[in-house]
This record gives C-alpha cells, structure tokens and sequence, in this order.
C-alpha cells in the first residue's frame, strides 16, 4: 500500500467541495512528513467543520485475486480520535475510541485507490468547545489475504473462550458465525456498527 500524496484536499465549514492540496482556505494544518521510510499524515489545529480527503493506493502484484480490508486505530488520543467521523470508501462510522475495520472487498490483479475523509463535524457549541486543543494519531492498516480464503469468524468455546468475550472482541467489518445450537450468555456485550451475525448452514 502507498500514501497518495497529491491526493490530499481539504474543506472548511459551509464549503461545498474539497479543494486539492493543502494551503487551502482552512482552519486546521495538514503536513506529510517521513518516518522510517512510511509516509505519515499529521492533521492539526482542526476546527468543528474542517475535513481532510486522501487516497491509499493498494497493489495486488500477484497473478490471483485477494481480499482486502481497511483497518483505522488510534495509535496516540489526547481526546480528539472520539470526536471525528472517518469514512473509507463510503463508509463513514463515528469511532467512540473504538478500531473500525472495513468489511472484506475482492479485488482482482491490479490496483485499487482507497478513498478516505477525515472530518470534524460541527455540532452545537458546547460538544464543539470540548475538542479545541486535542489531537490524536490515526493509523491506517490495510490486510490482504487470498481471494478464496474465508474471513468469516466461527464461534468455538474452546479457543476463543464464551460467547460474551467473542462477541465483545469483535470489530466493524466482521462475519461472526455460531455453530447450530443454544446459547445463553449474561451481562453486556457491545457489538460494532458493521459487524454481521449469522448462524452456520
């Protein structure tokens, strides 16, 4: 995978399109910079209603078709990861501190562009007023297996514990399967925007 630098565009609040690069007419700062050979995208200084485009290029160099998935964590939050709405190709989710994953996408030889936005929205004063000075690290991981493998998860007690504890390491982007059978489970379990639950054929 590789960080598309020209890529990048920008928008501020009551603006109806991105505009390409990054010495645009908004309020937060966007700066590239190299770390070990990786390209990092360092966004500060956001305001309520300032949003960041950029693309990840994926390359299937092989001569078969893979899956392919995006993954978003916070690496470092001083309390601004809560606050942002991320989409990737299309699918935008509010991330609550929480990893997000994308779901499973079959892609044959070739390359593929990976639309993401990075906002923070404008809400009422208050909940704006909470996120001014913080920051955070967001870190984009992209997994590829082949494209007859199956990413579905099949519920088994004996290596991955009770249900309780499967459901609530599940992440957005998941097929959680259970085996035929009754299942009695108490207290809370959060399960992930995303997440499909299905019991086995």
């Amino acid at each position: 995978t590789n960080f598309i630098e020209n890529s990048i565009a920008t928008k501020q609040l009551y603006d109806a399109d991105f505009i390409t690069g990054t010495g645009n007419m908004f309020q937060g700062t966007v700066a590239v910079t190299n770390e070990n050979n990786v390209k990092l995208l360092t966004l500060s200084n956001l305001v309520p209603g300032d949003a960041v485009k950029f693309q990840i290029k994926v390359k299937n160099n092989s001569n078969v078709a893979i899956k392919y998935r995006t993954t978003v964590t916070c690496d470092n939050n001083e309390g601004l990861f809560e606050g942002l709405n991320v989409s990737i190709e299309g699918i935008s989710a509010n991330y609550n501190g929480q990893k997000f994953s994308t779901g499973w996408t079959l892609m044959p030889t070739g390359e593929q562009d990976i639309d993401v936005i990075v906002e923070l929205p404008n809400l009422d004063d208050e909940t704006n007023n909470k996120y001014q000075g913080k920051s955070c690290s967001i870190k984009y991981l992209v997994e590829a297996v082949q494209g007859n493998a199956d990413t579905s998860i099949k519920y088994d007690s004996n290596t991955m514990g009770n249900l309780f504890d499967a459901l609530n390491n599940l992440q957005s982007g998941d097929e959680f399967v259970l085996p035929e059978g009754t299942y009695v489970t108490t207290g809370t379990f959060n399960v992930p925007a995303g997440v499909t639950i299905k019991g086995e054929a």
